[in-house]
């Protein structure tokens, strides 16, 4: 289906920022107060457009300086917040109401306001909020997510009042992570668990963890047939990592231990491995029998990666 060649011109230079034709659209449907109408679905989005084309382009043309002033900022953000190269590939819905924000601010790129918006967006990201894993449907996160962003049009980002909001209508939300909680909370079914691996790994490998010529796949720290053998259960978000290909096929069900001193047969190379992994150096936590002491120790450090790239997420 043809689309606006203005639109797509505006944008062209900030797509590879994850800023892109879709953000731009949904922005000018909440401006034009028509929220109902916010969709990430392809098929819905064109549909929309086609019928709704007289009203944006009018949109557009109204606002076109304030809106390429707006993505300049949102592209800033992202990059500040190394948040660009997540958005690139998924749904972009927390986006649209970041920009609708920067939209209606005098000094969009104050530290308050990017920091508040770096709050809302993990935390939408980290919960799933927008997702099918949530207890509500998208249609009505957007809804209430925009009444509240209305309501505080040019005010402060209302990080408070979302906050609010999703605390007293999804009983699964996790708002802050600490050590008392960290196991429960990395393995909720809301969790975002690729969102929490783009944290760890810096977002390095991107959403989908590979980039366009070296591929990673999610990998067992400890085996998972070993583990079902022995009675313990294998799917606890501390025992995954990402591994080269090549890599997880050299390790496959080998005991950890056994795999770490063979793949890494130097002091130095070990050690490299093990931070980039956040992976504690012990050996003994290394053992099948410490399999408990080992997820609490990597939950951890996982935990102070999250409070250095998201302190907002971690109660201290």
């Amino acid at each position: 289906m043809e689309r606006n060649e203005r639109f797509e011109a505006m944008v062209k230079e900030y797509e590879a920022d994850s800023v892109n034709y879709n953000v731009l659209l949904n922005l000018l449907f909440l401006l034009m107060n028509e929220g109902k109408k916010v969709s990430s679905n392809p098929t819905e989005f064109d549909k929309q457009y086609e019928q709704n084309r007289e009203a944006l382009e009018a949109c557009y043309q109204q606002h076109e300086a304030k809106l390429k002033g707006t993505f300049a900022s949102l592209t800033k953000f992202l990059a500040q917040y190394n948040l660009d190269r997540w958005f690139y590939y998924i749904k972009k819905y927390p986006l649209y109401f970041v920009a609708y924000h920067l939209f209606h601010q005098e000094n969009q790129e104050s530290e308050e306001n990017f920091s508040a918006m770096a709050h809302f967006v993990q935390l939408a990201e980290f919960n799933s909020l927008f997702s099918k894993r949530a207890s509500w449907k998208a249609t009505v996160a957007v809804q209430k997510s925009f009444a509240i962003m209305k309501a505080h049009q040019g005010e402060a980002f209302p990080i408070n009042a979302l906050l609010a909001l999703y605390e007293q209508q999804l009983p699964e939300f996790q708002a802050k992570v600490t050590e008392k909680n960290i196991l429960k909370v990395f393995n909720k079914t809301t969790l975002n668990k690729k969102f929490l691996l783009y944290l760890i790994y810096d977002g390095e490998l991107g959403y989908k963890g590979y980039t366009k010529t070296i591929r990673y796949e999610d990998d067992h720290i400890h085996s998972c047939a070993a583990l079902k053998k022995a009675g313990f259960k294998p799917h606890y978000f501390a025992n995954r990592q990402l591994l080269l290909r090549k890599e997880n096929r050299s390790k496959g069900g080998k005991a950890f231990g056994k795999w770490v001193m063979q793949a890494y047969k130097t002091e130095a190379d070990r050690d490299a491995y093990l931070k980039r992994h956040l992976i504690p150096s012990n050996p003994e936590l290394w053992k099948m029998e410490n399999y408990h002491e080992f997820l609490v120790a990597r939950s951890k450090l996982i935990l102070d990666k999250i409070k250095l790239v998201t302190p907002a997420l971690v109660d201290s």
